[in-house]
């Protein structure tokens, strides 16, 4: 069975020289907010790379190029994604000749698996190394579907552990890389933590010592 594996040999892989080093598409705002924290995260170990994409404005302000705004694809509802659908596959069909055009050396998809993994297989198919970023969820559970994520990508970047298995057992590459949020707030909640202990040790002395000056106090006035 492979073991996980990181995104350095993908990036550092060699390819002939583009506008873009990595594409990567969102197509929501939560997928706004991990695509830019992974971004800021390439970016400490590659300075230099050139990023573009269907990008939101955390992506934007992380130094994404936007070749497409994020919320052109942001539709929910079977109504709306109905009534958007002919333009949302002309978007699906330029951003793929682009990336075939020229040949950067990582694409990743992050989440909207609907859009992004029949992209990631049309681009894999061609030798672009594909990325997905985001386990799909209850519906990746049911074995036909994980033959279309292996058909999509040559890794997925998984948010939580306990995903590792599936991928695992399908021999599927995969990374647990962490959600941003709990990354993030993991310091603070310990040092949180330590606080509230701290509050709680000096509410127990403070009353201990209530406790004590009261029973001085008693003392005191016995000895009168």
């Amino acid at each position: 069975m492979p073991r996980p594996i990181s995104v350095s040999p993908l990036v550092s892989s060699a390819m002939p020289k583009s506008t873009a080093d990595i594409v990567i598409v969102a197509g929501e705002a939560s997928g706004d907010f991990l695509a830019a924290h992974l971004i800021q995260s390439l970016r400490l170990r590659y300075p230099h790379l050139r990023i573009a994409g269907i990008a939101g404005p955390l992506m934007a302000q992380a130094g994404c190029d936007t070749w497409i705004p994020q919320e052109k694809l942001a539709v929910r509802g079977y109504v709306e994604v109905l009534r958007h659908l002919p333009e949302l596959l002309r978007i699906r069909r330029s951003v793929c000749e682009r990336v075939l055009h020229e040949r950067p050396s990582l694409f990743i998809g992050v989440d909207a698996p609907d859009f992004n993994l029949p992209l990631e297989a049309k681009l894999k198919a061609q030798g672009i190394r594909t990325v997905h970023y985001v386990s799909p969820s209850l519906w990746a559970w049911r074995p036909e579907r994980i033959q279309k994520i292996r058909d999509a990508a040559d890794l997925i970047l998984l948010l939580f552990p306990f995903e590792s298995d599936l991928y695992r057992n399908a021999n599927i590459p995969h990374a647990v890389i962490g959600h941003p949020v709990s990354n993030r707030f993991m310091f603070m909640g310990l040092m949180l933590s330590l606080v509230l202990c701290r509050v709680f040790v000096i509410n127990r002395m403070h009353s201990y010592m209530q406790r004590r000056m009261c029973g001085l106090q008693r003392g005191m006035l016995q000895l009168r």
